[in-house]
């Protein structure tokens, strides 16, 4: 039989009955952010958030995700993990691929973007800001998987239908509740009726008036090994190691703790020295990347300004430094299945080809290293 478990995460006493208000328009809309530090909008020295989703599936950013309701578009039109995070280079393609990917969502909007072109170092030294590598560098390949569906929309395996009673009940009726910790930026409660985890699964929905049957989640849920494999097999997520896999056929990846590990994708080998990395590959042809022949690779990690300066563990921003931007350069040895690459060129930050390439061995291994100076790459075969 087909099960049906609750998924609402009510935001409060009044927040279903405001999310049933909401579905008299065309679409519900949330906004949300985590991340940040010391100080309100600015960055300033001090504590600095060492949080990452990779630990707790379904917390920060994409708690408002299970306010998604069943028949209605979705979209957030502010979201970010802030700066001086350390981990933040996560968030975009974790939002891309299980949020517009797996959850199916409908529209998204960063916040926010104040130019025309990257800026130097934390542009104005603003918390929320678009043009800088960690978004906008990854935007290029994100849109294009989210536009092109590299990702498939997930099975519900989530779904909860709030009777007249419940949505007016004014207490939190339905186990948990999302609460605002500063500001904007909210978070799961922890009394939950059903599993945060559920959201790296499946489809979590909540219906007035009708719901969509649901899927059992628990076949996709290795609760001893800490591994979440999503419906559609095209995404894990092991919250024990806080690295996710992308093995989709035309986008593949890695984004979290690889450093150290020997990884196999579908159609890439991936050793990974850089201790956190997003590295993402996109087929620019819309072939499976094993038949593609343009590939670009996006390889971000961790990021600084000149002269700034953390503790240790990343947790305090000692000193605030001043542009320009300093990347960890990402350093990988990587196969990919398929033909041998003719060519490999650094692209600089607006995807221009440098004069230069990275060498290509016989079994077609190569390495990138930071020598380039760059985060992006084009393979072509």
């Amino acid at each position: 039989g087909v099960t049906v478990t609750a998924a609402w995460f009510g935001a409060g006493s009044s927040n279903l009955a405001n999310l049933y208000c909401d579905t008299a328009a065309g679409m519900i809309d949330r906004h949300n952010y985590c991340g940040g530090g010391a100080g309100r909008h600015s960055i300033v020295e001090g504590k600095a958030s060492t949080m990452t989703h990779l630990a707790e599936p379904g917390g920060g950013l994409f708690s408002i995700g299970f306010t998604q309701v069943a028949g209605k578009p979705f979209g957030v039109s502010e979201w970010s993990m802030t700066t001086p995070a350390a981990f933040k280079a996560e968030a975009a393609p974790l939002f891309a691929f299980y949020g517009m990917g797996l959850q199916g969502w409908d529209s998204s909007s960063h916040f926010s973007c104040g130019a025309a072109r990257m800026g130097a170092g934390w542009p104005g030294l603003s918390k929320y800001v678009s043009q800088t590598p960690h978004y906008m560098g990854q935007f290029p390949a994100l849109a294009l998987a989210v536009h092109q569906g590299h990702l498939k929309e997930g099975q519900v395996v989530a779904s909860r239908l709030a009777t007249a009673k419940e949505r007016h009940a004014g207490r939190d009726v339905l186990g948990g509740a999302i609460v605002a910790t500063d500001h904007d930026y909210k978070e799961l409660a922890r009394n939950l009726a059903a599993p945060a985890e559920n959201f790296a699964i499946g489809r979590v929905l909540v219906g007035f008036g009708d719901a969509p049957q649901a899927v059992d989640p628990a076949p996709f849920w290795d609760q001893k090994g800490k591994v979440l494999t999503a419906t559609t097999r095209e995404l894990r997520w092991d919250y024990g190691q806080r690295l996710v896999q992308v093995r989709a056929p035309k986008t593949q990846g890695l984004i979290g703790f690889a450093g150290g590990r020997k990884i196999a994708l579908p159609d890439v080998q991936l050793t990974v020295k850089t201790p956190f990395v997003s590295l993402l590959f996109t087929a620019l042809d819309d072939q499976p990347l094993r038949q593609a022949k343009r590939i670009l690779v996006t390889a971000m990690a961790r990021d600084r300004q000149t002269g700034s300066k953390y503790n240790a563990d990343w947790s305090a921003l000692e000193t605030i430094g001043g542009p320009p931007l300093l990347m960890e350069p990402v350093q990988a040895t990587i196969r990919l299945a398929g033909a041998k690459p003719s060519q490999i060129r650094p692209l600089d930050v607006y995807g221009v080809p440098r004069n230069a390439s990275v060498a290509v061995e016989d079994d077609g291994t190569f390495v990138i290293d930071g020598t380039h100076k760059t985060y992006y790459y084009e393979i072509r075969r």
